[in-house]
């Protein structure tokens, strides 16, 4: 399937199922290959995805996959009806690239000039370019001083409007005020003498951190291998979860996420899977295991709730997001593959959602944010050598501005 689509099926009912990628996608067939043994037919990207594995017989290698040229069939592929999702026109499949030609859109970074699809990104990434600045940064680098960090990781802001930021390494929490004043840290030194001392309201490599409906505070102690809970005051409420790999156990909990419901999502990133728990703690479901494949995970780590109706998952070592329906779970896209071009990744760590639903992530070892429109379409970058370097955690303030986690100069960012 096409990793991020600009424009709709108008009638996906229609659509005849032989046109179909068998068993994947389950969408219209996009670059098709057949599989040369038991001559079914996939999208290229998806079965790539499986690794060349044929989902059907279960066989297959890469050099058992050929391209599908019998004009017919590609001019039924063709003939496809579909809406840009820009200008809400309908036209042939096979127009695509000559649509984007003459589309026109508004420039997604604000700057209010309208441009055509094709030229967008080259747009963005100028326009973003000229426009980002840094509002102001804050924190030092230092093991067990007031206020400094030695490898922050993730934040998240409360309802007072403090930074919350994860220290790894210093096994806490730090809180600044919105102007980036040291006020605390939580949780110091869970770690003594090589021992790990898991005493409530100690952390021994806490990663995620949220704020749930109720003010509460949710952090992912990721080395105690269990999520605890506090209330606004920082005061325990209950932690939930130990080591291993069955309902309310964890291998190294990474990312948090919380839908409008009060569930609480949790990368389990050493198990490859993502855990949903009620805002109790209480195991609900889980999905995803170990692999390449669509749907399979390899270290899962950042999570994020769009539009309250998908869950974005940071497919860190499979150097992609994935994305799965919110209410069951299925697999709806792929977005990016391993690599340092636009819209691609190398062991991406966070994910977070801006202004008008788009998709923020923070591509690590790329040393940028990357930005996408809500479908995945890849938008422009934030990148600086001086500036960003190893980014991990991500959050959007009131203001829409970015907060960057720059691990590698243990530096808090707010991005205009």
């Amino acid at each position: 399937m096409q990793a991020a689509q600009d424009f709709d099926y108008v009638d996906e009912d229609a659509i005849q199922d032989e046109l179909l990628c068998n068993h994947i996608c389950f969408q219209p067939l996009w670059n098709p290959v057949m599989h040369n043994k038991c001559h079914n037919a996939f999208c290229l990207q998806c079965i790539k995805s499986t690794e060349y594995i044929c989902p059907l017989c279960r066989s297959g290698s890469r050099n058992e996959f050929y391209k599908v040229e019998l004009r017919p069939f590609i001019a039924m592929l063709d003939k496809i009806l579909v809406k840009c999702i820009y200008c809400q026109k309908e036209f042939p499949r096979g127009q695509v690239d000559e649509h984007k030609q003459y589309c026109l859109i508004t420039c997604p970074n604000g700057c209010g000039e309208t441009i055509t699809r094709e030229n967008m990104h080259a747009h963005a990434r100028f326009c973003m370019t000229r426009d980002a600045q840094i509002d102001f940064a804050f924190g030092s680098n230092g093991r067990f001083k007031q206020g400094r960090m030695d490898s922050p990781c993730c934040v998240a802001i409360d309802q007072n409007n403090n930074f919350l930021v994860t220290d790894s390494t210093n096994n806490c929490v730090h809180v600044f005020t919105e102007l980036g004043i040291f006020v605390k840290s939580i949780g110091k030194q869970s770690a003594l003498l090589g021992l790990l001392v898991t005493s409530d309201g100690r952390f021994s490599g806490p990663t995620g951190v949220l704020i749930d409906h109720y003010d509460n505070i949710v952090v992912a102690d990721t080395k105690h291998n269990r999520i605890i809970m506090y209330d606004s005051d920082w005061n325990f409420l209950r932690k939930f979860g130990t080591k291993g790999n069955q309902d309310n156990e964890y291998d190294a909990p990474w990312g948090l996420a919380i839908d409008r419901s009060s569930r609480i999502f949790v990368s389990d990133m050493n198990n490859h899977r993502i855990v949903v728990l009620d805002t109790n703690g209480k195991f609900l479901s889980e999905f995803g295991r170990h692999g390449s494949a669509t749907g399979q995970f390899k270290k899962p780590k950042g999570i994020a709730i769009l539009h309250n109706e998908s869950i974005i998952v940071v497919d860190s070592h499979n150097h992609r997001l994935q994305m799965f329906n919110l209410a069951t779970f299925q697999h709806v896209r792929t977005i990016g593959q391993k690599g340092t071009k636009d819209g691609q990744f190398m062991y991406p760590s966070c994910v977070t959602v801006g202004p008008n639903g788009t998709i923020i992530v923070s591509d690590t070892e790329n040393n940028r944010v990357q930005i996408f429109d809500s479908r995945g379409g890849f938008l422009t970058y934030l990148s600086s050598k001086e500036v960003i370097e190893k980014p991990i955690g991500l959050c959007v303030n009131d203001y829409g501005h970015i907060v960057v986690v720059n691990s590698a100069t243990s530096r808090i960012l707010v991005v205009k």
